[in-house]
């Protein structure tokens, strides 16, 4: 009877959770270039106030020539993932779940005074064939400004869209693919 009860809550999760995910990422590919998601599986963990996301996606195209950029409720701790999550997670559910908790925001905006309209650089690093850049940003323009500077081609049209995030304090996970380290263009890894 246990056992019946905890399917009933779960298959309630992954019915009603999905709809309060905030946030996957988008793939912003140069004009001109072509670059399709083909597949995308994340899980949320949340563990004594600790919340751990590992998102795979994988993709076609001119891999060289693209961004992907993942709003965060606070700031990440980026580090490579691994594929036997996913592999244990489709045998025992044979089903896909997103599970997420948006209570943990992070005010990032001092308190006082007007604030500077910027972008900041939290944190660079590599990890495998990933150029992986966190940041924090008080302006939708300066983020939209930033991220056109940086080889991301995000649409100044869409700024719109960061705003939320960043009046809720998010950070943005921004990644591109170091061409360096790539021999084919299909391409997939978990980060976590």
């Amino acid at each position: 009877m246990q056992l019946r009860k905890t399917l009933y809550i779960l298959t309630l999760f992954a019915l009603i959770l999905p709809q309060l995910a905030m946030a996957d990422g988008m793939l912003m590919p140069l004009p001109n270039y072509w670059v399709q998601e083909t597949a995308q599986k994340a899980v949320i963990f949340y563990d004594g106030g600790v919340e751990t996301m590992v998102v795979s996606i994988t993709f076609q195209g001119d891999a060289e020539n693209f961004g992907w950029v993942i709003p965060a409720p606070s700031k990440p701790t980026i580090t490579k993932g691994s594929d036997e999550l996913f592999t244990s997670l489709e045998e025992l559910t044979r089903n896909y779940f997103v599970f997420s908790d948006d209570s943990n925001r992070y005010d990032i905006l001092s308190q006082g005074g007007l604030e500077e309209k910027t972008v900041t650089v939290i944190e660079t690093k590599q990890i495998e064939y990933y150029e992986v850049t966190t940041l924090s940003a008080t302006d939708k323009d300066a983020l939209t400004e930033w991220l056109n500077d940086n080889g991301y081609s995000y649409p100044s049209s869409a700024s719109y869209i960061l705003n939320s995030y960043i009046e809720n304090g998010w950070f943005f996970v921004a990644m591109k693919i170091n061409t360096e380290s790539l021999e084919w263009n299909n391409v997939s890894q978990q980060l976590k």
